[in-house]
């Protein structure tokens, strides 16, 4: 069990803000089926800028209380790092679009 939290905003459109999987289901791949599932209905709803806020986990120790994702979840999901925010926190970005 999982899910991705996202919502609309003015600028960007949309935002990526928060992940839960459960205990017995982490390493899975269950954040990342999450995050894919959030990108469809973006693009249905008319697509645009999708912004989040992963943290990079590489060379830390535990990511048992990550709730942003991680920085490789998300470029591997197609997002562009944009800036670091602090140690670990990026913003990162995508275009989804809109359906045809």
């Amino acid at each position: 069990m999982g899910w991705c939290q996202f919502g609309r905003v003015a600028l960007p459109d949309w935002r990526v803000t928060c992940f839960f999987v459960d205990k017995a289901q982490r390493g899975r791949e269950v954040a990342f089926a999450a995050l894919q599932g959030a990108l469809g209905p973006m693009a249905a709803a008319g697509g645009g800028m999708v912004e989040g806020y992963p943290e990079e986990v590489a060379g830390r120790g535990t990511a048992a209380f990550l709730h942003s994702g991680t920085l490789a979840m998300s470029t591997r999901a197609g997002f562009e790092p944009e800036r670091r925010v602090g140690n670990a926190k990026w913003v990162v970005r995508q275009v989804a679009r809109g359906a045809v």
